[in-house]
């Protein structure tokens, strides 16, 4: 202390006192009762990285327009795959309307296959999500202390939230993807889909 007051020319004063506090979150109302009990001006640690904070909650929006970006890609990926089943079996779904069968049932046919696909896809996804987490966070990427204070390396945490929001996410774009080859698939003239064959 005294080496500092020296450095500085200030001998028998502190210019400043660092605390922690027990809940990082509530920092703000701490601050503001620092400044009233004692009339001092104090920062939170909010304030004080108001910048690098700025930055994080940019890159969540940026995080979640390529996270939306993914589930359309997947969405049209599903609804070709649908179509291109629709081209191969345009005989048999002709067959199936020459006999009686109804165009809501050729839509619920196609509306189910594009539920069996996304649960597939989703189960695979989810377990290969999981994993692949798991192999990042197994490997340390260092952080520079001089920026990040007591943070030496990028701290990872799985979030089963994030899991829920993606599943429910990427089966609605599925169930959207078949609504359209559902349709088209009711919608064929069954002689023009028998003389495909």
């Amino acid at each position: 202390m005294e080496t500092l007051q020296d450095f500085y020319d200030e001998k028998g004063t502190i210019t400043a006192i660092s605390m922690h506090v027990t809940d990082p979150y509530n920092a703000k109302t701490t601050t503001l009762e620092i400044e009233k009990e004692t009339g001092l001006k104090a920062d939170s640690w909010i304030e004080i990285n108001s910048q690098l904070l700025d930055l994080l909650n940019t890159q969540k929006v940026i995080v979640w327009l390529y996270y939306i970006l993914i589930y359309i890609t997947a969405g049209f990926d599903i609804a070709n795959t649908l179509i291109n089943i629709l081209m191969d079996k345009k005989s048999e779904i002709g067959m199936l309307m020459a006999m009686d069968t109804s165009r809501k049932s050729i839509t619920k046919i196609f509306l189910i296959e594009s539920t069996i696909l996304g649960a597939f896809g989703l189960l695979l996804g989810l377990v290969l999500e999981y994993f692949t987490a798991l192999a990042i966070g197994s490997h340390e990427i260092e952080l520079p202390a001089e920026t990040y204070l007591v943070l030496t390396c990028m701290p990872m945490k799985i979030a089963a939230m994030n899991f829920f929001y993606a599943t429910i996410f990427a089966f609605t774009i599925n169930m959207i993807a078949g609504v359209y080859p559902a349709t088209k698939a009711s919608k064929l003239n069954p002689v023009e889909a028998i003389e495909s064959i």
